[in-house]
């Protein structure tokens, strides 16, 4: 027998369980979105889903030239593209993320105004199709550090616990964005420059040892420093945060996807108006 559900309208906005049941009831739905921008990304194109794995490395060439080859920032028994790509895995993903998060909605405009579904999927199926990348990405990482021997490590058992801390902090991010921009369009015009600088003060392309002692708390309240730094810990051993930066981190992370889920339900109906 086949269930069906219903999805009560009304001028009040959505409490967060019920947004949430929404889109569990939707999750075919969800699952059809994630499916097409999976197969039409890279549809028609020469090296197709290779470049999953192409566009990481071509963008993070000029900081491995500048960083690991000038500068020789990188750790004495890591090689320093696999140091780099493990930061810049969770990078991508979060810059690439943020910086398409302003057109979020407006990309899907034609359906949004027309047709009634759970808004909170469109901004979820674009993390989720980003999602993916990060995980082979992540997934390349690990192979490579198997076969230059450096892992297993003992503290593998924590890389599940970064990954979560950083898709919650992303998602968070992301409906913020999305809704803040959404509501102010010119807003969405400073996204870049501010990922960029947010990218310079994150230890993605350097080590966390090379920042003098007086800048490390501006470091520690950043959650991305612990999210790559507990990364790279769980993988390689090295650049172990704290247990204080991780509270922090998980602390950020969980009030970050709160307000954005809270702030997202809350303007739904206003944002649907605007497109």
């Amino acid at each position: 027998m086949r269930r069906t559900f219903v999805i009560e309208i009304g001028p009040e906005p959505q409490r967060l369980s019920a947004a949430l049941r929404e889109v569990w009831n939707a999750r075919r739905l969800l699952r059809y979105f994630l499916t097409r921008d999976l197969k039409g990304r890279y549809r028609g194109t020469l090296l197709g889903n290779w470049w999953i794995m192409v566009r990481p490395l071509v963008e993070l060439l000029p900081y491995m030239i500048v960083f690991g080859l000038f500068l020789r920032l990188g750790p004495d028994h890591v090689p320093y593209i696999i140091y780099l790509l493990s930061g810049f895995a969770p990078w991508i993903m979060f810059g690439n993320t943020l910086n398409a998060a302003p057109a979020t909605l407006a990309r899907a405009r034609s359906l949004v105004s027309k047709v009634y579904f759970p808004r909170l999927i469109v901004p979820l199926s674009d993390l989720l199709v980003r999602a993916v990348d990060f995980g082979i990405v992540l997934a390349a990482v690990v192979v490579v550090s198997i076969a230059f021997g450096l892992l297993p490590v003992a503290h593998i058992w924590a890389l599940p616990v970064f990954v979560a801390l950083f898709l919650l902090l992303a998602l968070g991010a992301a409906l913020l964005v999305t809704t803040i921009c959404t509501l102010h369009a010119d807003l969405g015009h400073g996204v870049p420059a501010a990922t960029r600088l947010l990218f310079y003060l994150s230890p993605i392309a350097y080590p966390l040892s090379i920042i003098p002692e007086g800048f490390r708390p501006v470091y520690d309240l950043n959650p991305l420093t612990t999210v790559v730094c507990g990364i790279r810990w769980s993988l390689f051993g090295i650049d172990q945060p704290s247990a204080v930066n991780v509270g922090i981190a998980a602390v950020v992370a969980l009030a970050v996807v709160w307000l954005g889920l809270y702030v997202f339900l809350r303007l739904d109906r206003r944002i649907t108006d605007l497109l």
